[in-house]
């Protein structure tokens, strides 16, 4: 899949607010790599080279090879995420941390021809799983076996409902 120009002319433009010195070494990397995953993720261009930059300039003055393969794998990006991801703050963090991950899945995907994996999502306020109907129904069929079935039946359902 080949970029539009104006995406192309932003990641080939793009200069992050971070000491020259620092951003020079993996820079064309950090944009090789975007570049590769922005067709195959959901997000901007530049939201990916932000995150992508920050976690290579870290790894890079942390030591790490400069090879986005290695600044991509799962134990970097927790790393870099525990390390408080220098410049960022609160839940901007944990988004960081999802830009990566899904940047590592396009770039896997991409690679190998892999179909990228299920994700899978609940609310984050969980809902009971049974209505007070639906309750109401259990506790009355629990109640009709003979005997020591319907003491089964039984068995595990707090006083207050029973």
């Amino acid at each position: 899949m080949t970029l539009n120009s104006e995406i192309s002319s932003r990641i080939r433009d793009y200069r992050p607010r971070l000491p020259h010195q620092r951003w020079t070494p993996v820079a064309d990397q950090v944009r090789a790599t975007v570049a590769a995953a922005v067709p195959a993720t959901c997000y901007e261009a530049r939201r990916l080279l932000y995150v992508v930059g920050r976690l290579a300039v870290w790894a890079d003055s942390g030591g790490l090879p400069r090879d986005p393969g290695v600044w991509l794998r799962t134990e970097t990006i927790d790393a870099f995420v525990l390390s408080g991801c220098p410049g960022l703050d609160g839940s901007t963090v944990q988004t960081c941390r999802t830009w990566l991950r899904r940047t590592r899945e396009a770039l896997v995907w991409v690679e190998r021809g892999e179909a990228p994996p299920v994700r899978i999502a609940s609310p984050r306020k969980p809902q009971p799983p049974y209505e007070q109907g639906e309750l109401a129904r259990l506790r009355d069929w629990a109640g009709h076996p003979p005997g020591r079935a319907r003491l089964d039946g039984h068995r595990g359902w707090p006083p207050c409902l029973l």
